[in-house]
């Protein structure tokens, strides 16, 4: 067995889950990697600090999108701090402390919104 990466949840650690009745990725990550749920650096009194949840580089909002993302198809989960995180497409509009991001075996159409627009980098509801 090889080391565990403490940035990605991987496919074998994924289906470990599934398979002990993990039912989202919220109560995944809580059990495998608790610390990416965490803001340690608020930023701003203006804005808020937020961690971004994006499908590939598609943004789905904070974490509480995770609640009702299921694990099946979903191949590895990765981390990013808030350097890396602002490289993705959209994430300039916010203060990101980090971003998890949801690799899956199948990219569906979300029907996403224009990044721009989108309402969780607009200090919206997530």
């Amino acid at each position: 067995m090889s080391p565990r990466n403490r940035n990605v949840i991987s496919l074998d650690e994924i289906e470990r889950a599934r398979q002990d009745g993990v039912r989202d990725l919220y109560e995944l990550i809580e059990r495998l990697r608790p610390r990416w749920l965490l803001i340690r650096n608020p930023r701003s009194f203006e804005l808020p600090t937020v961690i971004a949840v994006y499908h590939n580089e598609a943004l789905l909002g904070g974490i509480d999108v995770l609640r009702s993302y299921q694990l099946v198809s979903v191949t590895s989960i990765r981390y990013l701090d808030a350097a890396q995180a602002m490289l993705l497409p959209g994430a300039g509009s916010a203060h990101i402390e980090s971003a998890i991001v949801i690799s899956t075996a199948v990219v569906p159409d979300t029907g996403s919104v224009p990044l721009a627009t989108h309402p969780f980098l607009r200090g919206g509801a997530t």
